[in-house]
């Protein structure tokens, strides 16, 4: 049979998208499982054609030996999903003696696909004159893109973004943006010289609003991108011209947090990383598709970036052990690394997970890195690094919370995404090199993420939340929940929590910025408690007086602070930094936090108050400690180095000590978010498959994790129960991110 590869079907109020693998009716997503998918893949491809049992069989389940049942079983749950009958189908039909055929009416939705011309470029350099000679070529993998199809058009309209982390970009409408004016010092890209007011377009190239990560090829004509799907994340290119697309590597259960292009337009080098493992893996693969290696010696947690020529990568990583973030250069195979610079912990680092931190120059002399240093005040801003002695310089402006994206316009200019705390978004700068001058090139309601440059063009994923609450009775023995929705807003609600008296706390940016607010357990009576909270890291809710301790940003740094339960007299809990995710004990005699963020080496503590005294509770490394029902037991995630590397759930006694107990994750986990039951049996850990969003139920015994699904789709970003255990509230956001050309021009 023909590879059905990204093709989409419309038959009836149905649309089947075999690279998504989504069955949708009216835009109403259909759940179908793996083999049930596959099933009417087949029967809609081959739609008028008597398919026979054994076909079926030998395409559905290859090279497996399975009973006829299996498919009786497939075709029953088909139709029960497309509401067909056997007594009168419209769309299944069985043959009786013979197998199955499809009876509806199918259009092919075509999209254009992407076909690399065969030029190779040869470079021939005498003195000062560089001449270049196109060469045909058999190779398909080299230079020259074109569109198969007739163009598509790319549409202007932007859509809503967001950054991940807590976010809280107050976002209206925005359905149509042409052009943004900026100052720019970019004469290679032509948009700004001399310093005189250019305007630039800022165009949505995508609208599928499951973006992750993009990058682009240095000729500017592909970008290259990833894509958050039910079954994973895939990998796709898309002409920027035509809007001609293909995906290159099917949905993995990993998540892409990094990409680069190296500059022959060969090769690209995937940074992944999968939840439960202890290290990202660097990964290189034909730009069209095909066999993939693993590069070696190298564990970065962002994209690697290359010199000019090709024969270097720098790139970041983290050495947790040290307390260091490194900026390292090597060759693209990881051989020859060397240390360039270093970051130590608490006082200075470079980002390192889901970013693309430092970029080599267009000349290849230097690399612009961006740094946060921490002195009265955490600060982030770029330097450039000589790649050879490690020698640098600062560039002046700065005052940004944070840098994680940097890319350069030209030889003097670079482009970076910094945030500020309030609001927690990111836009869209560059700053020049020779005069430290700096211009935002963004300035509307979005957030920005990645950015690369190629061409003449700057590509970055556009983002915005829109989050809910919802509640649902809950019964362990439950297979699916139906939650009842509380609470819809723009923005980004990352905490919810329940009151002794059943109501509910939770974060909100609907003023403007993130603060605390209450509401009963209806979704009525919503108040705003808390003014100037300057919330960051976790909500908390004493079982004895109401009070509430949340993780909040000051001047740069991250710190305990406590507030009645009408959100009045607010003050610090503790006056150390990097406090953050607290958790009340059972008597709200103490409250449990962890101690380091970033690359920090993580602790979990328990501050008494009592006496006001902090607690190590475990010697290594430990991550979000919450406490048992009955106050005997707390629970955290570490890494499990010892045994096999995977992140695990650690139990020691509240009071501190060694490892009592060990819970494996029976399955990836989206985020490092648990709650334990009142009842004080079982552990509930969020996760979702790439869109819907279900709950893992993890015995404290040891005994089989249970799923739970029909918690919503999008991303759960935080969940407790009553205090009962009988409800389940959780906060979830879903998220539409899309990338966006930026190129010079009104």
């Amino acid at each position: 049979m023909e590879p059905l590869g990204d093709k989409r079907f419309r038959f009836g109020e149905f649309e089947l998208d075999c690279a998504r693998r989504s069955l949708t009716r009216e835009g109403n997503a259909i759940d179908l499982k793996a083999k049930s998918f596959d099933l009417l893949s087949i029967l809609v491809a081959n739609r008028g054609k008597v398919l026979t049992k054994n076909e079926l069989l030998d395409l559905v389940w290859p090279d497996q030996f399975v009973e006829e049942n299996n498919l009786t079983v497939q075709i029953s749950a088909l139709r029960r999903a497309l509401g067909d009958s056997t007594a009168n189908p419209r769309f299944i039909a069985t043959i009786p003696g013979k197998g199955y055929t499809f009876l509806a009416d199918v259009i092919e939705i075509g999209i254009p696909e992407i076909v690399i011309e065969r030029k190779e470029v040869t470079r021939i350099v005498r003195h000062e004159e560089t001449v270049e000679e196109i060469v045909e070529d058999e190779d398909p993998n080299v230079l020259g893109v074109r569109s198969a199809l007739p163009a598509a058009p790319i549409e202007a309209s932007l859509g809503w973004g967001y950054r991940w982390g807590p976010i809280a970009a107050i976002a209206t409408a925005v359905l149509l943006i042409t052009s943004i004016g900026a100052m720019l010092v970019a004469e290679r890209f032509g948009w700004i010289s001399s310093g005189e007011q250019q305007e630039f377009r800022l165009q949505r190239l995508t609208t599928f609003s499951d973006v992750g990560v993009v990058t682009i090829t240095p000729d500017g004509k592909l970008a290259v991108f990833s894509r958050l799907e039910p079954g994973g994340e895939s990998l796709w290119l898309r002409d920027i011209e035509t809007g001609g697309q293909q995906m290159i590597r099917q949905p993995d259960d990993i998540n892409f947090i990094g990409l680069a292009v190296s500059p022959d337009g060969r090769y690209i080098y995937a940074t992944t990383f999968a939840e439960n493992r202890v290290n990202p893996r660097l990964i290189r693969l034909p730009l069209l598709g095909g066999a993939e290696e693993e590069i070696g010696n190298i564990a970065t947690g962002g994209a690697v970036s290359f010199s000019p020529t090709g024969d270097r990568i720098a790139f970041t990583e983290s050495r947790s052990s040290l307390r260091q973030t490194h900026l390292y250069v090597s060759s693209p195979d990881g051989s020859d690394k060397r240390l360039v610079s270093a970051g130590n912990d608490g006082e200075r680092s470079f980002p390192n997970f889901s970013v693309n931190p430092v970029a080599f120059s267009p000349d290849g002399n230097t690399i612009a890195a961006a740094v946060v240093e921490k002195r009265e005040r955490a600060e982030s801003f770029i330097v450039i690094i000589d790649p050879v002695n490690g020698s640098e310089r600062r560039l002046p402006g700065g005052g940004w919370d944070m840098i994680d994206h940097v890319t350069w316009l030209d030889n003097g200019t670079v482009a970076f995404v910094a945030y500020t705390l309030e609001p927690y978004a990111g836009q869209i700068w560059s700053i020049s090199t020779a005069t430290g001058r700096t211009a935002r090139l963004t300035n509307d309601l979005s957030s920005y993420s990645w950015l690369a440059a190629g061409g003449g063009k700057v590509v970055s994923v556009q983002r915005n939340p829109i989050s809910e609450i919802a509640v649902a009775g809950f019964e362990a023995n439950a297979d699916r929940l139906a939650p009842r929705q509380l609470l819809k807003e723009t923005g980004y609600i990352d905490t919810v929590a329940y009151t002794s008296d059943g109501r509910i706390i939770y974060s909100s940016s609907s003023s403007g910025k993130r603060e605390i607010w209450r509401m009963d357990r209806d979704g009525s009576e919503r108040k705003q408690l808390t003014a100037g909270a300057n919330l960051a890291f976790g909500i908390s809710v004493s079982p004895r007086d109401g009070s509430i301790v949340f993780g909040a940003s000051e001047q740069g740094r991250y710190r305990l602070r406590v507030t009645d339960a009408d959100g009045k007299n607010m003050r610090n809990l503790t006056e150390a930094d990097d406090e953050l995710f607290p958790r009340f004990s059972p008597d709200g005699e103490h409250v449990y936090f962890q101690n380091g963020l970033n690359d920090r080496v993580l602790k979990a503590m328990r501050f008494s108050f009592a006496g006001r005294t902090t607690t190590e509770l475990y010697p290594g490394y430990a991550k979000f400690p919450i406490v048992s029902p009955d106050g005997e037991t707390v629970a955290f995630y570490f890494m499990d180095a010892a045994a096999d590397g995977l992140w695990k759930i650690g139990l020691v006694p509240s009071g501190g000590g060694e490892l009592e107990r060990k819970i494996e994750f029976p399955r990836s986990v989206e985020s490092r978010r648990m709650a334990w039951h009142p009842k004080g049996n079982f552990i509930g850990q969020l996760f979702s498959d790439g869109s819907r969003i279900g709950l893992l139920l993890l015995p404290v015994d040891g005994g089989p994790a249970k799923e739970v699904l029909g918690l919503g789709t999008g991303t759960g970003t935080w969940f407790d129960w009553s205090p009962g255990g009988d409800e389940l509230l959780i906060s979830t956001t879903q998220n539409t991110s899309d990338i966006v050309v930026l190129s010079p021009g009104k």
